[in-house]
């Protein structure tokens, strides 16, 4: 929601046609409106916990079976952007929202999420379309000994 309400005061407070009023009290609860907002933006936690240089030489890893064929599904995942844990609040730790390559028997997908790239794959799968992502977390491999939910720690 900070983010949200970034975007209204960037325009109103950054634009200076809309400061050819300086008493207006409408003018003042804007400025104290902005001050709590950028004080509720330095509260938001931000982590690098995968960069995308390191991914490119080795990629995570995704085993997903199938639920018809049974067979076992192996995918190479390659994220285009340094990946981020972002702690807000009381809300759980998020994933930033990073593009990112998908690779099965040579065939390659690129996504403009590692969220959407996994509810592809959940469904593709034959799964029913995700309530949470803590399977994904659970399952990704970022080396041969820690998972995804490893590294998403402060």
């Amino acid at each position: 929601v900070p983010f949200h309400h970034f975007k209204t005061y960037k325009k109103i407070l950054l634009n200076p046609l809309s400061h050819d009023d300086l008493q207006t009290p409408h003018y003042a609860r804007e400025i104290r409106d902005g001050i709590a907002l950028v004080n509720d933006l330095q509260k938001i936690k931000t982590k690098e916990i995968v960069k995308a240089k390191d991914s490119q030489a080795k990629p995570l890893k995704l085993g997903m079976r199938d639920t018809t064929t049974k067979i076992m599904h192996i995918y190479e995942i390659v994220i285009l952007e340094n990946l981020q844990i972002i702690k807000q609040d009381a809300v759980d730790i998020q994933l930033s929202k990073v593009r990112c390559n998908i690779t099965e028997a040579g065939v390659t997908r690129q996504f403009a999420s590692l969220q959407l790239a996994f509810d592809q794959l959940w469904t593709d799968r034959g799964y029913p379309p995700p309530t949470n992502y803590s399977d994904f977390y659970n399952n990704v491999r970022v080396s041969n000994k820690k998972h995804l939910i490893n590294v998403m720690q402060f």
